[in-house]
């Protein structure tokens, strides 16, 4: 059986690397930017490069990637992840995930890196934020880079050293999505995370897909799954590349905030009004409305409704925002903006990702 890094090459042929500029570098033929503003959804996006048809790029398509380690029999999204199929217990699920989306929206109204998007006129998808830091969500992670999706293939997390450790054993997956091959409106399924309050995303060059409720991502058309032997040589190779996946992880402002929100054992009232009114609940509707979820929620899943209860940024983790929103403020004038609706593919090099924590 193939290893990674057989895979790696093989999915290089047809979906071959840009080289991007560095940053003394402003025009250069057959060089891109990491990343590019561009219209996607009808809004300002940051998205890398790879993912886009670029003219004088190498090859005609790029792909989306999916890594994991083991093959499990279905791979859905983690908000229904052993749910039983019961029409009411997923509807419960949806909504908690509408409301913890709604406390992140809450908990970074007027953070540094909101306030840095707000004045560049990027579009903040808090969903796929949520999603990429963990909070359990409807939507799946995909990467556009194949190196980045081959360290998540073999890099397992051990909770007690609170580390990747390398696969030296067993069989891993590689998931690879023709996903332009869905035909006009493929994009409405996919979003870029671009960048974060931190510089995670776009190291990581995410992007979310959404499948239907309950669907095994196996199951969608144009994916195809490549399992692979694991080997030792093969996964320090790429420890090696991502830094034991330390440059993926750099240091991020946001992270300790999501974990605590992930782990409450409730759901704030707070949440429930502000996803009412971002739903378009009339105003003398909002408190009935928010009356009803609390309800539900507690009925069908036992959670707890605090009421008075908002989650707040501590002021060291303010304080590392400000200095990581300086950072991406600067890393934002480096971008090149452009207005496409298409797209057709190491280490992500020197770009707007590489600006310092």
């Amino acid at each position: 059986m193939k290893t990674i890094l057989d895979l790696m090459l093989e999915f290089r042929e047809s979906d071959p690397p840009l080289t991007y500029l560095r940053h003394d570098e402003s025009v250069a033929f057959g060089k891109f930017l990491e990343f590019e503003v561009v219209d996607w959804n009808g809004t300002t996006r940051i998205v890398p490069s790879e993912a886009l048809n670029l003219p004088g790029r190498p090859g005609n398509r790029s792909f989306m990637y999916r890594g994991q380690t083991v093959r499990y029999p279905t791979c859905g999204a983690s908000i229904l992840r052993g749910v039983p199929a019961d029409e009411w217990q997923i509807k419960a699920r949806l909504t908690l995930e509408r409301f913890r989306v709604a406390e992140l929206e809450l908990v970074l109204r007027g953070h540094p890196f909101e306030v840095i998007a707000g004045k560049r006129g990027f579009h903040v998808d808090y969903h796929a934020l949520a999603q990429h830091y963990g909070i359990p969500t409807s939507l799946l992670d995909l990467t556009s880079n194949v190196e980045v999706a081959a360290f998540f293939a073999v890099a397992r997390w051990d909770r007690d050293s609170a580390s990747f450790q390398p696969m030296e054993d067993g069989t891993g997956v590689m998931y690879r999505f023709d996903w332009a091959a869905f035909g006009p409106g493929y994009s409405k399924f996919f979003e870029p995370v671009g960048f974060g309050p931190g510089l995670r995303p776009a190291r990581q060059h995410a992007w979310t897909f959404r499948p239907h409720p309950g669907v095994d991502f196996q199951s969608v058309p144009h994916v195809s799954a490549f399992e692979f032997q694991h080997s030792k040589a093969a996964s320090l190779e790429l420890f090696e590349r991502f830094d034991g996946g330390a440059w993926l992880y750099p240091p991020d402002c946001l992270a300790s905030l999501v974990e605590k929100l992930r782990d409450l054992p409730f759901v704030t009232m707070h949440a429930i009004r502000h996803a009412a009114r971002q739903d378009g609940t009339a105003p003398e509707n909002i408190e009935p409305s928010a009356e009803r979820a609390a309800h539900f929620l507690n009925a069908t899943l036992g959670l707890d409704i605090v009421d008075g209860y908002e989650l707040q940024t501590e002021e060291v983790d303010l304080e590392v925002a400000r200095q990581q929103a300086a950072a991406l403020d600067d890393a934002f004038t480096k971008l090149r903006f452009g207005w496409r609706l298409t797209r057709t593919g190491g280490r992500p090099q020197a770009g707007a990702a590489e600006a310092q924590c």
